[in-house]
């Protein structure tokens, strides 16, 4: 199963080599964008670099396919999901350039307009909700492929299930309590209203 094994390393060194620190790249840029600073230009020019070479990196990732049997849908399913996490991922890189190219001539007091920073803020968002539901496929993908190799793996992703599945029922109940409570209250307000009203 040696083709599983190259999609393992694939998977794991876009998400260890590229991923995790476009997470640190995108935190800082936009940090900085946030931070006033009056006396002093901002660059970007360090955060356009990184996400440029984030895309190049991205798109040097590949697998081979057509060594992957037929019978194997998990490999299948998780090399499909690599491929579209790639396009969309290398898609939010060339945005996140685009935008900090375009706070650059914004620095520098070159032409920019409302519309532009909209149009570039909307593909920004766009790219961001894309990789972000292709990264959760690949992930998942990934996850179901390896508790299939690997027994103990499976066990301790059933527990992490099972500790997401505890979580929301305890949620949901907290919920439906707090929902209780408020409508106990507004029922004991309505009867005190009533009784001050006759």
């Amino acid at each position: 199963m040696e083709y599983r094994k190259e999609l393992y390393d694939a998977v794991d060194k876009f998400f260890m080599e590229i991923v995790i620190p476009y997470g640190t790249t995108a935190a800082e840029a936009g940090q900085l964008v946030k931070k006033f600073k009056p006396f002093s230009k901002k660059n970007y020019d360090e955060f356009i670099e990184k996400f440029r070479e984030y895309a190049a990196m991205t798109e040097t990732l590949s697998v081979k396919k057509d060594h992957i049997p037929a019978e194997d849908t998990m490999a299948a399913e998780l090399a499909e999901a690599f491929e579209k996490c790639k396009t969309s991922f290398i898609r939010l890189c060339t945005r996140n350039a685009d935008f900090y190219d375009f706070q650059n001539r914004k620095v520098k007091k070159e032409h920019v307009t409302l519309d532009e920073l909209q149009d570039i803020s909307l593909k920004v968002n766009l790219a961001m909700n894309s990789a972000g539901r292709d990264i959760d496929v690949l992930e998942n993908a990934y996850k179901e492929m390896k508790a299939d190799d690997e027994p103990e793996y499976a066990k301790i992703l059933q527990s992490e299930k099972d500790a997401i599945a505890k979580a929301r029922e305890e949620q949901q109940k907290a919920q439906e309590q707090k929902i209780a409570k408020e409508s106990e209250e507004n029922m004991r307000r309505v009867a005190k209203m009533r009784k001050r009203n006759k």
